[in-house]
């Protein structure tokens, strides 16, 4: 059972301020080359089911060969070859493994029916339960015991001829609104869709280290207004986490759509924390320059097993730690070999008639950081004429979560191409004292 326990009101950390700006003598990033954005081309042979897609950028699993390919689910895949060079990529039915999917998805051929058990209480991955982010959680000698974070969800959607019904929002019917495809494009009822941040403990067995024993954490973040106030829609969920591990606390950067006008209850991109000491893995949004043990992101008490019952509860107050963070929606970090620092990437805009971006922005703390400089070539007038979606920052020699600031890679998802890829030279710069 997962449950959120509380002590007295301790402060676990301070930094300098609420407003969460540039700390004098940061750096700032320039960008000395780019290349143009080239497509990897993948083939997938033997008999997969479901099909894997590449909706999400692949990852590779921390500590293993695997590479993770998710959407609604995931497949691990042994990799063969160097993502930032090989031309192309080819996986084997054989060499792969579904470790994830959600309660509903649609398996068989195209057109095939929506498989799921009706009676089940997980609704925290009822429509989509994708793998978007792994971390070791034991000893650098023990690298096989991880902490997965999957992207999970629970709307109204159309699965071939079958109509599933989410469980937040009881009041919008399936045949009226859903998410599927219409007119060959893919849309999302917005009305009934709940995003959920999940986790689970991993401990991988075997040589190869393919074989998974999985412990379900459920939910590890909730959004600041909850999912339902008075029984009215009060958010869209938590999405796109991010993590990294920084002095002994995984940091989690992710999207929450709450609706709020309180102090602490909007949304926007937010950082939280969880001490990899504390065996409850609990976590912290940053609020007013802190992440307060009083201040835990679930509700109190929670528990996954009585999911429904906290749907109308609020969730840990959370504030901006980026200036003009309403349409940043995705933030992606890794640190800069041979400095102090980190890089982070985000994808902004998109929508509502505000152009889509990538931009970069240097650290030191994870909290702090620098103005934005823009990523060469990588701006359209939407987000579906972009070119690289959900970036991810990887090492010239293919690693993740470090890069070499004389040549890394950006990896991504194309709007209508599959994987993509460009590469960046940068360097970061101090401002010279007046």
């Amino acid at each position: 059972m997962w449950r959120v326990t509380s002590s007295a009101i301790i402060l676990a950390a301070v930094v300098n301020s609420a407003v969460y700006g540039a700390e004098r003598g940061m750096p700032t990033v320039e960008i000395l080359g780019a290349s143009s954005t080239e497509a990897v081309p993948t083939s997938f042979h033997g008999a997969f089911d479901p099909k894997p897609r590449l909706e999400i950028t692949p990852q590779q699993l921390v500590g293993t060969d695997q590479i993770l390919l998710t959407t609604a689910y995931t497949w691990a895949c042994k990799l063969t070859s160097n993502l930032s060079t090989t031309p192309s990529l080819s996986f084997d039915r054989d060499k792969c493994t579904l470790v994830s999917k959600p309660i509903f998805f649609l398996g068989g051929p195209p057109g095939g029916e929506a498989k799921g058990d009706t009676r089940s209480a997980q609704h925290w991955r009822r429509t989509y339960d994708g793998i978007v982010s792994s971390q070791a959680i034991a000893s650098q000698s023990h690298r096989e015991r991880l902490l997965i974070l999957r992207q999970g969800e629970n709307k109204n959607e159309k699965m071939g001829d079958r109509f599933v019904k989410n469980t937040v929002n009881d009041d919008v019917s399936p045949t009226v609104c859903f998410s599927g495809a219409v007119d060959g494009a893919y849309r999302d009822c917005w009305s009934a869709y709940n995003a959920f941040i999940n986790g689970s403990i991993i401990t991988l067995q075997g040589h190869s280290k393919r074989k998974w024993l999985a412990r379900d954490l459920g939910p590890v973040l909730w959004p600041a207004m909850g999912y339902l106030v008075g029984g009215k829609k009060s958010s869209n969920g938590v999405r796109s986490p991010n993590s990294i591990v920084h002095q002994g606390f995984v940091y989690v950067f992710y999207n929450d759509t709450s609706r709020g006008t309180e102090d602490g209850r909007k949304g926007g991109m937010r950082l939280a924390r969880a001490d990899l000491a504390d065996p409850t893995l609990t976590f912290y949004p940053l609020y007013k320059g802190a992440f307060l043990l009083d201040n835990p992101s679930l509700p109190r008490a929670f528990d996954p097993a009585r999911m429904r019952e906290f749907y109308g509860m609020p969730g840990g107050r959370a504030d901006s730690f980026l200036r003009n963070d309403v349409n940043l929606w995705k933030f992606n970090v890794a640190r800069v070999r041979g400095t102090d620092y980190f890089l982070g990437v985000s994808e902004e805009g998109g929508f509502n008639g505000v152009p889509w971006t990538l931009q970069l922005r240097v650290s030191s703390d994870l909290i702090h950081w620098s103005d934005p400089v823009g990523v060469p070539g990588e701006m359209a007038e939407s987000w579906t004429t972009g070119g690289l979606h959900y970036p991810v920052l990887r090492a010239d020699a293919g690693e993740a979560q470090e890069i070499d600031p004389s040549g890394f890679w950006l990896f991504g998802t194309g709007s209508r191409t599959g994987l993509v890829r460009k590469k960046l030279v940068i360097q970061l710069t101090h401002s010279r004292p007046n």
